[in-house]
């Protein structure tokens, strides 16, 4: 598994969902800053992830700042086709 990869399932498992949102976010962005050297996944498949963890956990409010950017990538884009968002490696 990427460098990244481990930083992301370490701060949506283990830190956000045990309610240490500070430290997971934290890891989050190391997992995003990773990944924009390796540019091994998109970076819009790295902020899926933690708005989901952060509901899962009750923390709601901190997963808007990273709904609103996928809102921004998508409302950008113009294009809902799954081939073409698929294509380009969005999620």
């Amino acid at each position: 598994m990427p460098r990244w990869g481990i930083a992301l399932k370490l701060a949506v498992t283990s830190l956000i969902m045990a309610d240490k949102v500070e430290q997971g976010l934290a890891w989050a962005e190391r997992a995003r800053a990773l990944n924009a050297v390796s540019r091994e996944m998109s970076a819009v498949t790295i902020i899926t992830s933690l708005p989901t963890a952060l509901t899962s956990s009750n923390h709601a409010e901190e997963a808007l700042p990273f709904v609103e950017q996928l809102r921004d990538v998508y409302a950008h884009l113009h294009v809902t086709d799954l081939t073409f968002l698929y294509g380009h490696r969005l999620p």
